[in-house]
């Protein structure tokens, strides 16, 4: 009796034995099936689709983590594109786009750079960019010089002065001339008559001076100068991309067995000893790695300007030198854009910035 009562008890557990292996795969794939509902994504989620996006020419808006109507619209875009129809968007419509973004983050490694985080930060591709040690500025740019960012400190008229110069000599439509102002944030875009396109974005930064970020780049690195732009934060804080653990953009990216995911998320990496710089210690500037490849011939369409060293950390000049009126492309052989010889008169925009405030 007491063998036949196991053999029964033995029978009704075989389909939980059966069944329980699997049960941790199919919860898996249900995240695929998952109506993508945008209200519940995390910052930084958020961050990583945007980024996504813009690598993809598709939003225009900064990384903010913010998921508004032009997070929407791009994301909208893109799976119409792909033929997705007026169906539902579930998470699986998502991991191309989570893929590509990914690929990209890793080859190219984009990593935060916040070698002065009381000024500005930014995201930079570090494996197809180095730093310009002739310029007075602190500057990174791509070995073919078509990809260029470069920090800039000036008082208020000659800021005014820089986005003067880039409107008067804009060189496109007036769809490709972008003004956007305020009285504590200036950005200017304009297209040169050599081709390339300079993003111009000015602000007050936590070092109580009007710091401005311009990124300069050829047609065959929109999306990634785009990327740059977008990425500027005067917040004081570091500027990193990547998913956290947990997160619902992770795990599907984790049900993709043929993409590797990252041990942990791209970090900002602060330099440490020496000084000059605006974090701890201020000297080391960023890691990156050495460099993927160096072709022998320059670069077509869209493929990656190849890097021409692979040293660790970034040489930059002690504070307070430099010329004492800096403008765009100031000093070196970095790139940028020539300034006028003659200033332009600083009242002849249409605002007008507040003084500085006093120093802390």
């Amino acid at each position: 009796m007491t063998a036949l009562r196991l053999f029964l008890l033995w029978l009704l557990c075989l389909p939980l034995v059966l069944i329980l292996p699997q049960a941790g795969t199919a919860q898996q794939r249900s995240i695929a099936q998952d109506v993508f509902k945008p209200d519940w994504l995390g910052r930084q989620e958020a961050r990583y689709l945007q980024a996504g996006l813009t690598l993809e020419g598709l939003y225009l808006g900064l990384l903010d983590g913010e998921w508004g109507k032009g997070s929407q619209s791009a994301l909208d875009r893109y799976l119409s594109a792909r033929g997705q129809g007026t169906r539902a968007i579930v998470y699986g419509d998502l991991l191309p786009l989570v893929t590509a973004t990914q690929a990209t983050i890793q080859i190219e490694f984009w990593q935060g750079v916040n070698d002065f985080p009381k000024k500005a930060t930014f995201l930079a591709p570090m494996a197809l960019m180095q730093p310009d040690t002739t310029a007075e500025h602190f500057t990174l740019k791509s070995g073919d010089g078509s990809l260029l960012v470069r920090l800039i400190e000036n008082d208020k008229d000659q800021t005014i002065s820089m986005h003067q110069w880039l409107i008067d000599n804009h060189a496109g439509s007036t769809k490709e001339l972008y003004r956007n102002y305020s009285d504590q944030r200036l950005i200017t875009s304009g297209l040169l008559k050599s081709g390339k396109t300079v993003y111009l974005r000015s602000e007050y930064a936590k070092s109580n001076s009007i710091v401005t970020v311009l990124v300069q780049y050829e047609p065959f690195q929109k999306m990634r100068g785009q990327m740059i732009a977008a990425s500027i934060s005067y917040e004081g804080y570091g500027t990193a991309i990547g998913l956290p653990q947990g997160s619902a953009i992770g795990d599907l990216l984790n049900l993709n067995r043929e993409t590797a995911r990252p041990s942990e998320p791209v970090r900002p990496v602060f330099g440490s000893g020496g000084s000059g710089g605006d974090g701890a210690g201020g000297g080391g500037g960023i890691s990156r790695p050495a460099p993927i490849m160096r072709p022998e011939q320059p670069p077509q369409g869209n493929q990656p300007a190849p890097p021409t060293g692979g040293g660790i950390g970034i040489a930059r000049p002690a504070p307070g030198t430099g010329p004492s009126q800096p403008g765009i492309g100031a000093g070196g052989s970095g790139g940028g854009i020539a300034r006028p010889a003659a200033p332009i008169a600083a009242n002849s925009l249409s605002f007008a910035i507040p003084s500085l405030p006093p120093a802390e």
